[in-house]
């Protein structure tokens, strides 16, 4: 709903309501051979199956709903320059994880005084409170945009993907963080140069911090997860007309990415598998000592990419290369507090191809 406010001001209303259902089947199947040892004494398919036709996995299912209201309010300066207030809900639905998790994760870690303190076998919903405040304008005879904004969005029970290493293998889990706060501000713009050329970008900062952890409460106070302090972006598009109705264009990006951090444990000291505690918590005592993880955050990294081709009515050639300068980061960290360890998956490198498309 719009509602005009006097010459220059719109007050707009929105309402979602979101229902999800969730449910999982069980597909492991209650054989004889899956009872102990598996067949030909390999291991079980099914451990759990005593021999009962009664003894199953249990299917699950549930269901996860929200109200989503959201209201703004914008005002036109000039017909080249207005700003807005808004406010609304998010949500993401919840859902489960491996059934048994809470049980591993317990059995193998539950003494350590830095172990996760509530994986369960589902996770709940997430919702967000954001509030906004930003502007929209037009300059040099409408050939300069300039967006800017600047945000606050509180969030509970966020969505955290874990992923643990120890003696049962490894062991995939989405936990939640009771509540984070973010706050935000960006900006973006682009220019028509002239006819050929236009020259765009943006910048967006975020200062996070997780309020409250009950899963591991002596992570309160580090930075949100997959969130990096600051990120960018900067392009130069040239496009022209030749040989008659052929198209040519070249695209010349740089991406900027700032420090981040992968996990809930940061600059903390954690209990894992291989410390030497005597069998105090039950670990071994192996002698590595306890784990610290202030190296697990990424550096910032920033990386070039270009495109060019020639187009006509119906298809179009594009060469491109991504990474152009062949910059070495790294594109995720994976920490594994309990097992003493990161998973490390290194950037792709220098990545060049063709793409040829037709259109019917």
């Amino acid at each position: 709903v719009e509602l005009d406010v006097g010459e220059k001001g719109e007050l707009a209303l929105a309402l979602r309501y979101d229902k999800e259902d969730r449910s999982v089947d069980n597909k492991v199947p209650n054989v004889l051979n899956a009872q102990i040892f598996g067949q030909f004494g390999r291991a079980p398919i099914n451990p759990a199956y005593n021999g009962s036709p009664d003894d199953t996995i249990p299917n699950r299912d549930k269901s996860f709903s929200e109200w989503q209201p959201k209201i703004s309010y914008t005002y036109d300066f000039t017909d080249e320059f207005n700003a807005y207030a808004s406010y609304g809900v998010g949500f993401r639905s919840g859902g489960f994880n491996n059934i048994g998790s809470e049980a591993t994760i317990d059995n193998a870690f539950g003494s350590y005084p830095t172990a996760p303190q509530n994986v369960r076998d589902n996770y709940d919903k997430e919702t967000t409170d954001t509030y906004e405040l930003g502007f929209k304008s037009q300059w040099l005879d409408n050939s300069v945009r300039v967006n800017g904004a600047t945000f606050y969005t509180e969030v509970d029970d966020y969505q955290f993907f874990n992923f643990f290493a120890g003696p049962f293998g490894l062991l995939r889990v989405v936990s939640n963080i009771d509540k984070v706060e973010i706050y935000g501000a960006e900006i973006d713009f682009a220019w028509a140069i002239n006819n050929y050329f236009t020259f765009s970008g943006g910048y967006g900062a975020i200062s996070s911090e997780i309020k409250q952890n009950t899963n591991r409460p002596y992570t309160e106070g580090n930075d949100l997860p997959y969130a990096p302090d600051g990120s960018g972006a900067l392009s130069l598009d040239f496009s022209m007309p030749v040989f008659g109705n052929l198209q040519w264009m070249t695209r010349l990006d740089y991406e900027y990415v700032g420090e981040t951090w992968f996990h809930s444990v940061q600059e903390d000291t954690t209990i894992n598998y291989f410390t030497d505690l005597s069998g105090v918590y039950g670990v071994p005592g192996f002698g590595f000592g306890p784990s610290e993880y202030s190296n697990t955050k990424r550096d910032a990294y920033g990386k070039f990419n270009l495109r060019a081709g020639i187009s006509g009515e119906h298809w179009s050639i594009e060469a491109w290369s991504k990474n152009l300068t062949d910059e070495d980061y790294l594109e995720e960290i994976i920490p594994a507090p309990e097992f003493g360890g990161s998973f490390i998956h290194d950037s792709a490198g220098r990545i060049s191809g063709v793409d040829v498309t037709y259109t019917f």
